[in-house]
């Protein structure tokens, strides 16, 4: 039989509700929700459809105190720094530079990508927030992390990225922003060499 601080709890706190365990809160036991709800004091609870408790504050602002009670950090904490934001800047580098690769390795000399800065429905694109045209299955999953974020980083850093994809040898990349977004286009520059793939194809010897 599970204990009462196991027991799973509902705050109403304005209208907007938080659902979580006793034993969430009581982790806390100096602040209010962790005193309120030891099991010493469950005579003063006084809930409603069982398990719902009303809180007449502000709904929103409550989400941040709910993860202070979830993971132990501060509101400052919960907000990325500018050297978690670099990081993620990084990440998106470099699945765009990886993604080169994967453009490559589909025989392809052209290849755009379109970021949109809103949900855009494309039809035959399981992608809601950009498209790739060809479609390029690894592409797609490369990038996929960044179909909501690609469109800012490109607002903000778009110059900044377009010239280290361009420090690539071969690569041609050109930037186009739109009102729905930004377009990368990438151009091969090398032509493939058929005869020196030829040489290295065993099944066409």
């Amino acid at each position: 039989m599970k204990s009462t601080n196991d027991e799973r709890v509902i705050l109403n706190v304005g209208g907007i509700k938080y659902e979580t365990y006793r034993s969430t809160l009581t982790q806390y036991p100096k602040t209010l929700l962790g005193a309120m709800f030891q099991e010493r004091n469950d005579a003063m609870l006084h809930p409603t459809n069982g398990n719902e408790y009303f809180f007449d504050r502000n709904g929103r602002a409550f989400h941040y105190i709910m993860e202070f009670y979830r993971t132990g950090r501060a509101h400052s904490d919960i907000i990325p720094d500018s050297k978690t934001l670099a990081l993620r800047l990084d990440e998106f580098v470099n699945a765009l530079i990886d993604s080169i690769y994967d453009m490559r390795l589909e025989f392809l000399n052209n290849v755009t990508i379109n970021f949109y800065n809103r949900k855009k429905v494309v039809e035959g694109d399981p992608s809601t927030m950009y498209s790739l045209w060809p479609y390029i299955e690894t592409v797609q999953r490369r990038l996929k992390p960044f179909e909501t974020s690609g469109s800012r980083m490109l607002d903000l850093f778009g110059d900044q990225i377009v010239a280290k994809l361009n420090s690539i040898e071969y690569i041609k990349c050109t930037m186009k922003k739109y009102s729905y977004g930004t377009d990368l286009v990438f151009r091969f520059e090398q032509e493939f060499n058929t005869k020196e793939i030829l040489t290295y194809c065993r099944e066409l010897e």
